[in-house]
Order: C-alpha cells, then sequence, then structure tokens
C-alpha cells in the first residue's frame, strides 16, 4: 500500500533568550519542525469496497432525517493512487526563577494534506501517518483543537503543557498542564494511563499534556512516593492517583492505586510493576 516515503526533519533548536543580571532567572525557548510525505497505491478490493459503501451510503442518505444523513461522511471512496503530506512544528519555553520556581509551555501546530478528501481526516492513512488525531484527556479545560478540515486538508493546535513547578529539598509540586508518564514498554505499557502512547503511533517524539496536581516526595535514594489529583468539571468525575516506586534487588518495582477519569465513568486500579 505504501510506495514511497519522505522525511524532512529540522533539528530542535534550543536558545537561552533571557537572563537575568545575577544569573538567577533565565527564560529558555526550544523550537524544531518536521514534514512527511508518501505516495500511496491501494489494493483493488480496497477501492472497489469503498465504492459500493459508497453506493450504500448515497441510497441511505434520503432515506435519513435531515440531521442523521448530515452525520454521514461525503465520500469515503478510496482513488487507486494517492499522496499524503505532514507536517509538525513546535515551541516551547521555559522560565526558571531561582533554583525553586518554573513555569514551562508548549504549543504544537499539525498540518496535514492529501491529494484525496477521504485521506486527509484523522481515521486515515494521512492521518496516521500525521500523528494523532484524537483528543486529549484528562483535561479541565482546552481549547477546540481543529482549526479546519476540508478537502483532504487538516490544521490543528495543542497547548500540550502549561505548567508551575515548584521543587524544595523534601517535595516537588507540579501545577497545570504536565506529561505524567509512570512505567516503561516497548510497544505499550500498561502502567502509563494518563499520558500514553497508542500502539499504532507512529510519531513518539512527543507525550500529550493532562491538567492535574502533582506532588512527588523522595523516600530514599531510589524510592520516591507521588500523589496526584486530576481535576474536572463535574465533582464526580475528580480523580486521583498514589503511586509508591522502589528498586529491590535490581528490578524498579511500583505500586499504584487511582480513581481515573474515563469516557464510560470512573474505576479504581491496582497494580504492580515490574522493570
Amino acid at each position: 500500500m505504501l510506495v514511497s516515503l519522505a522525511l524532512l526533519a529540522v533539528p530542535a533548536q534550543a536558545a537561552e533568550l533571557w537572563r537575568s543580571g545575577d544569573g538567577a532567572h533565565s527564560l529558555e525557548g526550544t523550537a524544531f519542525y518536521k514534514g512527511m510525505g508518501s505516495w500511496l497505491a491501494m489494493p483493488p478490493g480496497l477501492v472497489t469496497g469503498t465504492q459500493a459503501l459508497q453506493s450504500v451510503l448515497d441510497e441511505a442518505r434520503p432515506l435519513m432525517p435531515p440531521e442523521a444523513a448530515a452525520l454521514l461522511p461525503r465520500d469515503v471512496t478510496l482513488p487507486e493512487h494517492a499522496g499524503t503530506g505532514a507536517h509538525t512544528a513546535r515551541v516551547t519555553a521555559r522560565l526558571l526563577w531561582s533554583e525553586e520556581l518554573e513555569f514551562s509551555a508548549a504549543w504544537q501546530l499539525d498540518f496535514v494534506t492529501a491529494s484525496h478528501s477521504a485521506l486527509g481526516t484523522g481515521g486515515g492513512p494521512a492521518g496516521f501517518l500525521g500523528g494523532r488525531g484524537a483528543a486529549a484527556r484528562r483535561r479541565r479545560w482546552d481549547f477546540e483543537p481543529l482549526l479546519l478540515d476540508r478537502d483532504g486538508v487538516r490544521l490543528q493546535h495543542n497547548l500540550d503543557l502549561l505548567a508551575l513547578r515548584y521543587q524544595t529539598p523534601r517535595a516537588t509540586l507540579v501545577i497545570g498542564r504536565q506529561v505524567l508518564s509512570w512505567g516503561t514498554g516497548r510497544l505499550w505499557n500498561p502502567t502509563d494511563l494518563m499520558s500514553p502512547f497508542s500502539p499504532t503511533d507512529v510519531d513518539r517524539e512527543v507525550r500529550r499534556g493532562v491538567d492535574a496536581v502533582r506532588l512527588s516526595m523522595p523516600l530514599g535514594a531510589v524510592s520516591q512516593l507521588d500523589v496526584l489529583w486530576l481535576p474536572q468539571r463535574t465533582l464526580a468525575d475528580n480523580g486521583g492517583a498514589l503511586r509508591v516506586q522502589t528498586n529491590a534487588w535490581g528490578f524498579d518495582v511500583s505500586l499504584s492505586a487511582a480513581k481515573y477519569v474515563s469516557p464510560v465513568g470512573a474505576f479504581v486500579q491496582v497494580g504492580i510493576y515490574f522493570q
């Protein structure tokens, strides 16, 4: 199906934008761009199958209520050949105020184009090659990520980092949109439930941030306690987590108990993870 692929990436550029006279405060910034282009050859069976599906939709649309018919896609047929392109630009800023306070923010823009409208949406191959089409979860507040989605062109943006960090020798407190990644895994990480990668994600360079309040306290040289609050608009939807990690006999071990927010409600999970 995929005949050729071209990748263009500009390495991340970092710079110190400002520093106070005494050197205690500074502002740093980073930015990167990467683009991907591909040429697709569709299997004949897939082309004829989508043509048959389009015929069914065209026949069903006049028989449905107008509000239901409006939800049907206009065109699901796939061409024999098609081209796609995906572009991602990201900027990050970090303000360091002495050794205790740090403010971080990051904004990302994704632009996907396709020679056929069926390939330009989040569920098509262009969406697959271009990264994430799904909206981020577990956010107390967020703007509409989709700026444009029409005729094989999709433009979306994401403010995935906006957090204030306060650190002392005994604890670290982070408030705001932040990346929460627990545990490790090659294909899929079962303990990474708040900032996960999908097994189908090709681009795994940047994780999506979630709105949370996190308190981390070291319990020893290799041990740490994390207390997490996941605020939501509705009180019953608020979530939280408690996690302890340490190293025993050369193995990283963690025990966690949590109430998560999910599309179908809330649930409690307890797990032990060995690395």
